[in-house]
């Protein structure tokens, strides 16, 4: 394995490009190519070691043109910072970041228009040609890699919801994957995060109160927990506005208290922009955080 470790921002546009050509690899019925799958499962193990600056990608950027993409790279990150928090080995958790980010794989033979459409609206045959991308990704897997049995199975589960709700299969929280029950969860909350054809982004506080209200049925209480803690209420590169009116961008959060993170303050009352200042909410208690707000910066700049 690598011992690299790649500026955040060109492995995150490397990890677009992979998830992308493993998607097409499924779409056009070509032999599946992972065998560097956990390299890049150890660069992202890596980075996150270093910075959250993979955090900030995850939660801002989003590919409008196809979000399969972007999600499968977002979901790739989280899983990983939360698997952190679990004490997950350095082994595990290169396995993990490697199964999360190919985990949609099989959404390549997943026609775009169903795949863009709210899930409600789907008709019975749409949704039995959406949910089949699960199967589809873990058919590949074990055709071209016939030794990857848990990769495979963590694709196969990762829509299985611990209620026993879910699908392909229907299973429930102590016949999964311990992995798939971590990408089923995020696979969720990334969705949550980011604009669909049907609907506006939900801010990520909004997101975490989604998981929160499904927690004990749908998903694991331990992981919901772990969730807040690793990823907290305002993440690591959301924009807030303060209750004096200011605009800010979170830089650190608290596992203590993750409603009250640090924020670099960027523009006044006003909306002017001002010198970059340091606000630790968790002790400026004068100051509070009233809501998220958009990005004040084009979404692909970010890569830049």
């Amino acid at each position: 394995m690598s011992k690299t470790v790649m500026a955040p921002k060109n492995l995150y546009r490397q990890m677009l490009d992979y998830a992308a050509a493993r998607q097409n690899e499924i779409k056009i019925e070509q032999r599946l190519n992972i065998d560097d799958l956990y390299t890049k499962g150890e660069q992202i193990v890596r980075n996150l070691e270093q910075s959250d600056d993979l955090i900030n990608l995850a939660i801002l950027y989003y590919e409008i043109e196809d979000l399969t993409i972007s999600h499968a790279v977002n979901v790739a990150i989280l899983a990983t910072k939360l698997a952190f928090n679990l004490r997950y080995s350095y082994d595990q958790l290169v396995e993990l970041a490697g199964a999360a980010l190919v985990h949609d794989i099989g959404a390549g033979r997943v026609p775009p228009e169903i795949g863009v459409k709210d899930y409600k609206k789907l008709t019975a045959n749409e949704i039995k040609i959406f949910e089949s991308h699960s199967v589809l990704g873990y058919e590949a897997i074990l055709r071209d890699y016939p030794n990857q049995t848990k990769l495979a199975e963590i694709i196969l589960q990762h829509h299985e919801k611990c209620d026993g709700r879910g699908y392909p299969n229907n299973l429930r929280c102590e016949q999964m994957k311990p992995d798939a029950r971590i990408i089923s969860m995020i696979d969720s909350y990334e969705v949550l995060l980011h604009p669909r054809e049907h609907r506006d982004a939900l801010v990520p506080p909004i997101g975490i109160q989604e998981i929160i209200s499904r927690k004990g049925s749908c998903f694991d209480s331990g992981l919901v927990a772990a969730l807040i803690k690793s990823v907290s209420v305002y993440p690591v590169g959301c924009y807030v506005k303060l209750s004096t009116g200011e605009t800010g961008r979170v830089i650190r959060t608290s596992k203590n208290n993750p409603v009250r993170p640090i924020v670099n303050l960027i523009l006044n009352a006003e909306g002017k922009r001002i010198p970059y200042q340091a606000l630790d909410l968790s002790t400026e208690y004068l100051h509070t955080i009233r809501r998220c707000v958009p990005p004040p910066i084009d979404i692909q700049r970010l890569l830049s």
